[in-house]
């Protein structure tokens, strides 16, 4: 708890570099490979997108965090679901979206869920999210959330396109 408040109130500069997408996936993924009993996780990317400008260990930790606390919903949901992590991207945007089949999100709950020390987990510290937000904004981005309490909930972070052409990052 202590080392989350304190990485919370340190504002800290976030190197931008380019970073291979794909490669991210892949980590994120061996990451949770063996802790998703019950729980299917799928990645869907879209192909052109490889190479992007951002922050390698900053966007881990974001969506790392997100993966993680839909496998926590799932788990107060009975256990079995799905964790669906979309990359696409628009004229001006690249967009990740978080899915999962979890016990969803009340309606009260929605606006609160993104400030500091605010949580309806009993071992949650309140932190994770509000942490998320200050890293997504922190790389020009914008975070918000959806849910169907019972049925599912999807964060949706939206970039600038800063994406790097393939034969270009070499």
């Amino acid at each position: 708890l202590m080392t989350d408040i304190l990485d919370f109130s340190k504002e800290r500069k976030i190197k931008k570099e380019v970073i291979n997408i794909n490669n991210l996936l892949e980590e994120i993924e061996k990451g949770f490979s063996n802790s998703l009993d019950g729980i299917k996780l799928f990645f869907k990317k879209d192909e052109s997108v490889e190479f992007i400008i951002s922050n390698h260990e900053a966007l881990r930790c974001v969506i790392s965090n997100l993966i993680r606390n839909a496998k926590e919903s799932i788990e107060e949901h009975g256990g079995k679901g799905t964790i669906k992590l979309d990359l696409k991207k628009n004229k001006e945007h690249f967009i990740f979206e978080v899915l999962d089949t979890g016990k969803g999100i009340e309606g009260k709950n929605i606006k609160s869920i993104f400030n500091p020390f605010y949580t309806t987990k009993t071992n949650g510290t309140g932190l994770g999210l509000s942490i998320v937000k200050k890293i997504v904004e922190t790389l020009d981005g914008e975070i918000s959330v959806r849910s169907k309490p019972g049925k599912w909930t999807k964060f949706k972070i939206v970039f600038p396109q800063n994406i790097v052409p393939l034969n270009q990052s070499d």
